[in-house]
């Protein structure tokens, strides 16, 4: 008797607590299990917030009380032994976004590991959760597969196995579900692409470009309308477009810094603080080196690069431009390394890099007599003294 009474207070508490709470769960298999909560809050860099939810005969309530919008994921605490993967989580957590003020529901069930669930009274969630089910083959196939993949990598890595037969064995195992997982990745992300492509206005398109298609967030986020860019996501739309701009304008500039074209023209600080020009220097060959103190290959380059300078220095000139560096670091590290070519200084002005569409340090660049480039070279690679051999041996 006393047990049937508990279960009618604890049921009517439930039921009362579903009038007043943000979020209503109705996950069929859950029973009566604890589950951890996490709370992302929208466009901060910073750890989640975790709580805990115990279920009643698969229901259970959250209420989040934050003043910013956020991304809430729910999962059995006892998935917390679980070595956390894109495709494990997304098949063992329910996902959703939540607004302050918002109240919505959420139905489903939990089998083999799985949660299945719709959303009513969000539209976003709604939408969100309805595609979801639509990519369950993909989401069900790249789950299983990661949990093979830990498991043969378990196996073949563990010291134990000595037979060079199973080990084999193993690695073509490993080789054909590392392809099983690229096509499903693919079909799963063509999945996605598609739904942006034809729901341009869609907020759940803006949260997938930022997300679900962050790889490739150069490459599609030009199909959102107005209303997408405008939305929850639009900060993060916003630095998107801010890269794309930026790439865009790196292209143009690396076409200008290609094999035969003459090279941008620049005047910069010496050593002895001369205004030294690129046409005025008068070589056969000159070496542009754009390097930094700071640079630990730019450093480990130089004692070949004297080498070479040695050899050739009859018809060959390097300008050493020193980029990112104080005036003090620049003349430091030239002293020190003993380094007898020409230098100047770019500071820490970005004009020259951009110009010159420099990507990583060091980037040498070898120009003709008539200041043409020849080749570029980033960073400390054999092939950059090939080629002056090739040019100057002659």
């Amino acid at each position: 008797m006393k047990r049937l009474i508990l279960i009618f207070v604890v049921a009517s508490i439930f039921a009362s607590c579903e009038q007043k709470e943000s979020i209503v769960f109705q996950i069929d298999g859950v029973g009566n299990d604890t589950l951890i909560v996490e709370y992302f809050e929208l466009n901060v860099e910073k750890e989640p917030v975790r709580d805990t939810l115990v279920a009643f005969n698969g229901k259970f309530f959250y209420n989040p009380e934050y003043e910013r919008a956020g991304f809430i994921n729910i999962f059995l605490k006892s998935y917390l032994d679980v070595e956390w993967h894109r495709s494990l989580s997304e098949a063992l957590t329910i996902m959703l976004l939540w607004k302050p003020g918002e109240k919505f529901r959420v139905d489903g069930n939990l089998k083999d590991g799985v949660f299945d669930y719709t959303v009513s009274q969000s539209d976003f969630n709604r939408e969100a959760s309805l595609h979801r089910l639509a990519n369950r083959e993909h989401i069900i196939n790249l789950a299983n597969a990661q949990l093979q993949w830990d498991s043969l990598m378990f196996s073949h890595t563990a010291t134990e196995i000595t037979d060079e037969a199973e080990l084999e064995i193993n690695r073509q195992k490993l080789t054909a579900l590392r392809n099983y997982i690229q096509d499903e990745n693919t079909a799963s992300t063509s999945v996605y692409v598609e739904y942006v492509k034809n729901n341009p206005d869609s907020e759940l398109s803006a949260f997938y470009v930022c997300g679900r298609l962050a790889d490739f967030a150069t490459e599609y986020a030009g199909y959102l309308g107005k209303s997408a860019r405008q939305g929850l996501f639009g900060e993060h739309i916003s630095y998107i477009d801010k890269q794309i701009a930026e790439h865009r304008a790196q292209q143009e500039k690396q076409a200008l810094i290609q094999p035969g074209l003459p090279a941008p023209d620049f005047t910069l600080k010496s050593l002895d603080g001369k205004d030294i020009s690129l046409y005025s220097i008068q070589k056969e060959y000159l070496v542009l080196d754009f390097w930094g103190s700071w640079c630990g290959w730019c450093i480990k380059g130089f004692p070949k690069m004297k080498e070479y300078y040695n050899k050739y220095n009859n018809r060959l000139e390097i300008l050493g431009i020193a980029c990112k560096d104080t005036d003090r670091e620049w003349k430091q590290a030239v002293k020190k390394n003993n380094i007898k070519w020409l230098h100047v200084t770019n500071g820490e002005n970005d004009d020259l890099l951009q110009k010159y569409a420099i990507e990583g340090f060091p980037t040498k660049i070898i120009l003709d007599k008539e200041k043409k480039i020849i080749q570029v070279f980033i960073g400390e690679t054999e092939e950059f003294y090939k080629k002056l051999d090739e040019l100057l041996l002659n």
